[in-house]
């Protein structure tokens, strides 16, 4: 007798998971369709979320606007409380719907029906009323998550605070996952910038916070450290796609530092940049998954684009993590200054190029030498106009008048007001616009333009030199970190709560960036720093340096005022 009661008691739970899981899987089919009508439907269909759907019962549509989020959001409720009381008012059409044999007992149902019952439930309270419910997450991957983390010191005061500061902040992130852990900085060298990573993989019986703190502390010692701005940019991880191992750990670089020759300064005015050799590389510290990019038009999984870098960039891929292929693209973009760099985006991207009928982007992919001698010809036009326009007059009293100039390459085009004309994006002389116009002009019908195209795009129409041209000259002027930034999330998929930096910047320009991902901001203007964080509490960290009668007050402050 106790046996058949504990056997239907299992018998019936084991029935309420099921039938509860597959109901939720309903609901969200329902934020799909949703999805698809409104026009969402390639974001909606994306293979992740196809494990967002049967793992973690969530459904992530990126790129929606405002009014396609909230009919999708809407539709779940709506889909699973009409299912909901179609089902309810006949076990019949429950056995139905579940596709039950006739002789199944009755009592299976009552389970189902339940299930499908606490389902709309959730689904009005989430959906309609804005409530997160944790029994629909059960996963441990929302209990766990990668995470951000850092400080912009801006200048003297408080410095020797800085790694008090980053180990309580490492302490606040670990919450979302400790396995690993790292802090990149920059150091000067040679006039420029030098990347100083520290990174760890945490031990059984060690702390993340003690291990990585202590590892950027030691790169510092002796060190030529930066007298303005410092950046510090951390990033906690919890594989959930792969395994733990010092390769995957963040911050991540995809192309190892290398030097170059570039232009640096005031690009407002003529007098203000000047040629230097600068060493060149960039980390990227991501939480969030990247599913594809964007090239000329057509959309590539991780794997082709992994595939890809490693012949775009010349470097072999570094970790088969997805975050590093992330620092692999913004290789391809940051091209400010650079005219090795714009050269290989217009040829990768946005020069027009015809590389041929072929699939999956293996079309030959000139060496890092053609790049470097065409990128050399287009400099030394580059430096001829450049001394012209400076010859027009024997100083550089140029007339200062400032307008607007803004970057042609398509996607990128600026909006306009109410009035039709142009937004201001950035400003320079009319001098330095006037070289800027010139430029693609004066670098079409270049000989050595003409051999490249004909040694590594034949099939590329004639008439693409003007157009290959103003691609370079738009990357060359235009595309700092925050542009390549822009660019980037206009045409990645996934989600992104990313955090960039590169040692040609990274005195003056720090990009963060958040889509499906949560990044929290504090700033500290009496203190002279900001802080960010994916965990909102990591970004009060800087408390810890605030004697405790006002971090008293402080804490009182932020406990009224948190949403």
């Amino acid at each position: 007798m106790l046996a058949g009661v504990l056997r239907d008691g299992l018998t019936w739970t084991a029935s309420f998971i099921v039938t509860w899981w597959i109901w939720g899987v309903v609901h969200e089919f329902f934020h799909v369709l949703a999805a698809l009508a409104v026009g969402c439907g390639r974001q909606a269909l994306e293979a992740s979320n196809v494990h967002r759907i049967l793992v973690d019962r969530c459904v992530v549509v990126q790129g929606a606007s405002k009014e396609q989020a909230s009919v999708i959001r809407h539709a779940g409720w709506i889909g699973s409380t009409a299912l909901a009381v179609l089902v309810c008012s006949s076990s019949a059409s429950a056995e139905t719907i579940l596709g039950c044999m006739d002789e199944l007992p009755p009592r299976s149902t009552a389970p189902a029906t339940l299930a499908l019952a606490i389902v709309a439930i959730e689904a009005c309270l989430s959906d309609l009323f804005g409530l997160e419910i944790s029994v629909s997450r059960p996963n441990l991957g929302q209990a766990f998550h990668c995470g951000n983390f850092g400080v912009i010191i801006a200048g003297h005061k408080n410095r020797e605070h800085v790694f008090e500061i980053l180990r309580k902040m490492v302490e606040v992130t670990m919450m979302r996952g400790a396995q690993c852990g790292g802090i990149v900085t920059f150091h000067k060298h040679g006039g420029g910038l030098v990347g100083k990573r520290a990174r760890v993989v945490n031990g059984k019986r060690t702390n993340l916070s003690t291990l990585v703190t202590n590892k950027i502390m030691k790169t510092e010692k002796g060190a030529n450290l930066i007298d303005g701005p410092r950046i510090y940019a951390g990033h906690t991880r919890f594989a959930t796609t792969s395994k733990v191992t010092f390769e995957g750990t963040h911050p991540h670089q995809w192309t190892p530092p290398k030097e170059y020759s570039v232009f640096v300064g005031d690009w407002s005015q003529l007098s203000g940049i000047k040629k230097m050799h600068r060493n060149v590389e960039l980390f990227v510290c991501h939480n969030g998954d990247f599913d594809a990019f964007e090239v000329d038009g057509t959309t590539y999984d991780l794997g082709i684009i992994q595939s890809w870098l490693a012949r775009a960039t010349g470097a072999p891929m570094p970790c088969t993590v997805d975050s590093a292929a992330v620092a692999g693209v913004m290789d391809l973009l940051r091209c400010k200054g650079s005219w090795f760099h714009a050269v290989r985006f217009a040829f990768l991207m946005e020069g027009g190029v015809n590389h041929g009928e072929v699939a999956n982007l293996e079309y030959p992919m000139p060496k890092t030498a053609d790049f470097q001698q065409l990128a050399i010809a287009f400099q030394t036009i580059f430096e001829r106009q450049l001394k012209k326009k400076t010859d027009l007059d024997g100083s550089f009293a140029f007339d200062d008048t400032m307008y607007s100039v803004d970057s042609p390459v398509s996607g990128m085009a600026p909006k306009t007001d109410k009035l039709g004309d142009l937004k201001k994006s950035k400003f320079v002389s009319k001098e330095m616009a006037g070289l800027r116009k010139s430029m693609p002009n004066a670098l079409d019908g270049a000989p050595a333009l003409s051999a490249f195209l004909r040694a590594w795009a034949p099939d590329t129409p004639h008439d693409t030199g003007l157009k290959f041209c103003t691609a370079t000259v738009s990357a060359f002027f235009d595309f700092d970190l925050l542009q390549a930034t822009r660019y980037f999330m206009k045409r990645a998929m996934g989600s992104f709560g990313l955090c960039v930096n590169c040692s040609l910047d990274a005195h003056r320009q720090f990009v963060i960036a958040a889509r499906g991902q949560n990044m929290s901001i504090a700033f500290y203007p009496t203190m002279g720093l900001v802080s960010y964080g994916s965990e909102a509490a990591a970004t009060k960290a800087p408390l810890v340096i605030v004697p405790a009668h006002h971090r008293a007050r402080l804490e009182l402050f932020f406990k009224r005022n948190d949403p």
